[in-house]
């Protein structure tokens, strides 16, 4: 099987390539950047691209977007260290066949190629749910509730809203809740009123003295 592998690590690369040799490969070519690697493609056609996700002037994934266009043949395989869901659905949408770990042990490897190369009909990325980042448009919550999602109608955390339901609360019950620096229970009188009396009290006894 006749292979194009593309990576800007030389050190990875050159493992890379010697293990894939001792598995029975055919490394045809090897590149260190994006545009190398899809010139390689196009110029051997290999049975597989191997490709770095990022790589000088054009990424991976971009190769594989190009390849599915001029050289539809070349079976794309990614093999990268990022796991990302968004990583994973523009390789997918980029048309990628295979997303191979650098982890990977080279028998594991070469199972893999092997596989991905005889059946690209299969999709062997690995499934992933990307969150939605907008609110549905029809039928949803948004179409239900006219805005539901608008910054000002939205509850704080741990707050009820303003509104009451139920009978309105009697005075005395009002006042309560206001606190006892607003409210004075009957019988109750403020202080200065209580000091005026007794002073009254007071000059009327220094009086009849």
């Amino acid at each position: 099987m006749r292979i194009v592998i593309a990576d800007d690590h030389p050190l990875f690369r050159m493992g890379l390539k010697y293990a894939l040799i001792q598995q029975g490969f055919d490394v045809v070519a090897e590149a260190a950047d994006g545009p190398s690697a899809l010139d390689a493609c196009r110029t051997y056609q290999p049975d597989a691209a191997l490709l770095d996700v990022k790589m000088p002037g054009m990424t991976g994934i971009e190769v594989c977007d190009r390849l599915r266009l001029t050289a539809p043949r070349v079976v794309s395989i990614l093999i990268t260290t990022f796991a990302e869901p968004a990583i994973v659905q523009a390789a997918r949408a980029a048309g990628a066949k295979g997303y191979v770990s650098k982890e990977t042990d080279p028998e594991s490897l070469a199972r893999q190629l092997r596989d991905i190369v005889a059946h690209p009909e299969v999709d062997r990325l690995p499934q992933v749910d990307v969150p939605r980042l907008t609110p549905p448009r029809v039928g949803g919550a948004a179409a239900a509730r006219p805005g539901l999602f608008q910054q000002g109608n939205r509850p704080r955390p741990g707050r009820q809203p303003r509104h009451r339901q139920g009978p309105p609360r009697p005075p005395v019950q009002q006042a309560q809740r206001r606190g006892p620096h607003r409210s004075r229970q009957p019988g109750q009188e403020h202080r200065p009123a209580q000091l005026t009396r007794f002073r009254i009290r007071l000059r009327a006894f220094k009086e009849r003295a």
